[in-house]
């Protein structure tokens, strides 16, 4: 299985980029996330963070880096709110899909490069 961020047209002929992973799908047009066709309820900080992650597959983002870009500053409480969001996500994903943002110990997280 390969991971693919296609440009795909629907229906109305319109470009859409999507990211898939087996039956797991990242709609970036539509701000969507599903998995066997159900459609995840991210927030959006969850979204944005498993967007960014999912944008590189492989490379380690530290904390601060996600803390800039998808809070756009330094939040005042501090890197462990992305522990949160990580952790939230993580639950969200599911048993299946869960290990695809892998943690780097020490430093931060990637999405997973290869299948599992």
């Amino acid at each position: 299985m390969r991971i693919m961020l296609a440009t795909q047209r629907n229906r109305q002929g319109k470009i859409d980029n999507i990211f898939r992973w087996g039956s797991f799908r990242i709609d970036f047009t539509n701000y969507e996330v599903s998995i066997d066709g159900v459609r995840l309820d991210l927030t959006y900080k969850e979204y944005e963070l498993l967007k960014h992650l999912a944008s590189a597959p492989g490379r380690v983002f530290t904390r601060s880096q996600l803390l800039k870009s998808i809070w756009g500053y330094d939040y005042i409480e501090g890197a462990r709110t992305v522990d949160v969001h990580i952790r939230r996500l993580r639950s969200k994903l599911g048993t299946k899909y869960a290990p695809l943002v892998e943690t780097v110990r020490h430093v931060g997280y990637r999405f997973r490069r290869t299948p599992f």
